[in-house]
């Protein structure tokens, strides 16, 4: 439940849970994050944290997250 409120938050605050409307097509962005935003609003995608929400999912993160620090470690070694 924690993550799905942390997607809802993030969508919210990229503007991501509001539906795109042709009239915006008007304005060019003034940014490239600003135009990456409006891209993905048109194609409907949003942030979802609920696949995190499983515990083998988070495991796998985990041991990503040191076989990396174990890989960087060795090439600069």
């Amino acid at each position: 439940r924690v993550l799905v409120a942390a997607s809802r938050a993030i969508n919210r605050a990229l503007g991501l849970d509001v539906p795109w409307r042709g009239e915006e097509a008007e304005e060019p962005p003034e940014h490239v994050v600003a135009q990456l935003l409006a891209w993905c609003r048109k194609k409907g995608w949003r942030v979802s944290l609920r696949p995190l929400a499983e515990m083998q999912t988070l495991a796998w993160l985990v041991v990503g997250y040191y076989v990396l620090r174990f890989v960087l470690a060795f090439i600069r070694a």
